[in-house]
């Protein structure tokens, strides 16, 4: 029973957010890779490279990465229509600074500007190239 009302106020609440939001708003305000300044990224330094085509943003412990730790790679969720949100941010910061690991953040493409025939392979070839600069 309990389960069951958990799910329905999930998707209750992802239907209200969906009236909610206006997805040509989000899709055109999301494409540039943009971190929020404030208390949820102190302590974490934050590098942009936008070579590959589309951004990717590096986070790392701003004193440093810890010896030992691994390289993540992080594509956040939104169906390939809505950008990364603040709390994509937050969490990403949390795990920095309590990892002490790297963490690309990759800004690939949203629907609207790219199709999923492009925008895997440039996954595929981030995460390749994480997985060589891991080592």
């Amino acid at each position: 029973m309990r389960a069951r009302l958990r799910a329905a106020a999930y998707r209750a609440g992802v239907s209200a957010y969906a009236a909610a939001s206006r997805p040509g708003k989000i899709l055109r305000a999301s494409t540039p890779l943009e971190t929020p300044s404030g208390r949820s990224m102190a302590r974490v330094q934050v590098d942009r490279d936008a070579s590959r085509g589309y951004p990717v943003v590096s986070l790392q412990p701003s004193n440093g990465v810890k010896a030992g730790t691994r390289l993540g790679v992080y594509f956040h969720g939104g169906s390939y229509v809505h950008g990364i949100s603040r709390f994509h941010w937050s969490l990403l910061a949390d795990i920095v600074r309590r990892s002490g690991a790297r963490v690309l953040v990759s800004g690939y493409p949203l629907a609207d500007r790219q199709k999923a025939d492009r925008t895997v392979p440039q996954a595929a070839d981030l995460v390749a190239e994480a997985t060589a600069l891991a080592g």
